[in-house]
């Protein structure tokens, strides 16, 4: 007799032994809450817990432009050239200038030659009023004896009045002398100082014209160039910009934080995925509403305290932060640089 295979009955279900597994999903749900969380508390708060804060990289500047309009005739740098203090960047021509030139030329030889003829004048007379005034003491002496002589009888009237005339003319003669040569005295200084106001005009318009060259006051980069050849200028057009080379961070830091900062505190400066250590130089007194660019959407725009920061390593440029660029600013100790690496 063969045996049949038991079959299974389909109504009998056996329990699965599942593997137990850790909820990888709800951990990595609640880390990802927990960072959001995080973050957005840092966010609202952490520049008021922590030195946390956005600036801009700048540098002393200086801007050349002229007093007189003018002309430009050559341009010798361009945007990012390096330049010295007194090195040419620019020439330029001026018509006004260089008749305002002559003008002065002009009026300084005029005042010069009426100096030298006053002097002159005033040397003359001043060699006639010691003859003038013995010629003046003569004639006195001579009417006095011709009037004791006619009060004789010896001497005709016509003669006493001959020498009254004479000492007269003499008196006349003696007292223009001497008020000409005090007046010479007195325009002789005023004079001196009309030509040394002109002489000074002269050198000062010589000094910011010159030939013609603009020179760099100080080193730097130029950084905006806003003229060609040709160009036709007035007074106070800007032809260039040069940036300093010792740049620095002006920093916006919020007021009433739980926090304190002081001069001398070392910091960190980031850029993209590089920093750079600085330390606060200066904390600016005055509150300045944040620029366009560090302002948020959700956040009404505050008036924040200045900071000035300057690098530690200022004379490798190349591990610096190019001009003008967004940095961040946060503290330099353990806490800070953790919070700020992730954030």
């Amino acid at each position: 007799m063969r045996r049949l295979r038991l079959r299974p009955r389909a109504d009998t279900l056996n329990n699965d032994i599942r593997r137990s597994t850790v909820a990888w999903t709800r951990l990595v749900y609640f880390g990802v809450l927990l960072l959001l969380g995080l973050w957005f508390g840092d966010f609202l708060f952490g520049s008021y817990l922590y030195l946390k804060s956005e600036g801009m990289v700048i540098a002393p500047s200086a801007t050349i432009s002229t007093e007189y309009p003018a002309t430009v005739r050559d341009v010798s740098v361009r945007e990012g050239d390096h330049v010295t203090a007194g090195q040419r960047i620019a020439g330029v021509s001026s018509q006004q200038v260089s008749e305002s030139v002559a003008r002065l030329t002009s009026e300084l030889a005029r005042l010069r030659t009426q100096e030298a003829q006053l002097r002159i004048q005033g040397e003359r007379n001043g060699s006639l009023l010691g003859l003038a005034s013995q010629r003046s003491q003569l004639a006195s002496e001579t009417r006095e004896r011709y009037e004791t002589l006619q009060r004789r009888g010896i001497l005709p009237m016509d003669k006493r009045m001959a020498a009254m005339d004479s000492e007269y003319r003499s008196l006349l003669d003696s007292g223009a002398l001497k008020a000409e040569t005090d007046a010479i005295e007195q325009q002789l200084p005023r004079l001196a100082s009309v030509i040394d106001k002109a002489e000074a005009a002269l050198d000062n318009m010589d000094r910011l014209y010159g030939s013609g060259d603009v020179i760099a006051p100080i080193d730097g980069i130029i950084g905006r160039r806003n003229v060609e050849t040709g160009t036709v200028i007035t007074p106070g057009d800007v032809l260039v910009e040069i940036y300093g080379n010792e740049s620095y961070v002006l920093a916006y830091v919020p007021t009433g934080t739980l926090y304190s900062v002081k001069a001398g505190d070392r910091v960190v400066v980031e850029w993209g995925v590089r920093s750079a250590y600085g330390r606060i130089a200066a904390i600016e007194p005055v509150a300045m509403a944040l620029p366009k660019e560090f302002q948020t959407a959700f956040k009404p725009v505050a008036r924040n305290q200045l900071l000035r920061i300057e690098f530690e390593d200022a004379s490798d440029r190349a591990s610096l932060p190019p001009l003008f660029a967004k940095v961040g600013i946060h503290s330099g100790g353990v806490i800070g640089r953790i919070i700020g690496t992730i954030f």
